[in-house]
């Protein structure tokens, strides 16, 4: 089976409220030193305890335009689509440590290897995405079986991919129909880097 290309969607804003039915704010996080982005993110329950809402921002501080490739693909039953909610759940390299990320994470049995679509961002601009992981924390890969987690897992950290410099570009079509342009599968390997965020204690 052909192996596809990283989708170009759009990207996903996410922002707190203290509203009914939304979470609550939470302290975000000092940013990481990255050299080409300002990195902050922050994590906290739900206020029906039955979730993590994650939400992160990004801001490009280099002269060129950035790409932040957080916009999953996943492959499951035989069907191919956009998970804009979604993070791989896995473990860190890092003891007791839950790794949250949105880029190519490879495990042993993949199959498809869609890298994320992926979002132009310009100098001085900020990308902000969110998620909502289902809680108890239980292992999810967006092309294969679910990953193990940590025994006892007392903290947590992100990593979201982004490219830089020359991309070549593609097209994909969802089991949806939704055909979206795409850069192709080489530029990602070619131009792709880790964003990773600072670990944070689990709430």
């Amino acid at each position: 089976m052909k192996r596809a290309f990283l989708a170009l969607a759009l990207g996903l804003f996410g922002a707190c409220s203290s509203a009914k039915g939304t979470p609550s704010p939470q302290a975000t996080a000092p940013a990481m030193t990255n050299p080409d982005l300002d990195l902050s993110w922050s994590l906290g329950k739900t206020p029906d305890g039955k979730r993590l809402r994650i939400e992160y921002r990004l801001k490009n501080k280099t002269t060129q335009k950035l790409y932040i490739a957080d916009q999953l693909l996943a492959y499951h039953e035989g069907k191919i689509k956009r998970v804009p909610t979604r993070m791989i759940v896995s473990s860190d390299r890092l003891p007791g440590t839950v790794l949250f990320s949105r880029a190519v994470v490879e495990t042993p049995t993949t199959q498809f290897d869609h890298p994320p679509g992926a979002t132009a961002l310009e100098p001085g601009a900020t990308h902000a995405g969110s998620a909502d992981v289902d809680l108890p924390l239980r292992g999810w890969h967006n092309y294969t079986t679910p990953p193990a987690l940590p025994n006892t897992p007392k903290s947590a950290v992100l990593e979201v991919a982004y490219l830089t410099g020359a991309i070549e570009w593609g097209a994909v079509t969802t089991s949806e129909g939704e055909n979206v342009t795409v850069p192709q599968l080489p530029s990602y390997y070619k131009a792709a880097k880790l964003a990773r965020f600072d670990v944070r204690p689990l709430p």
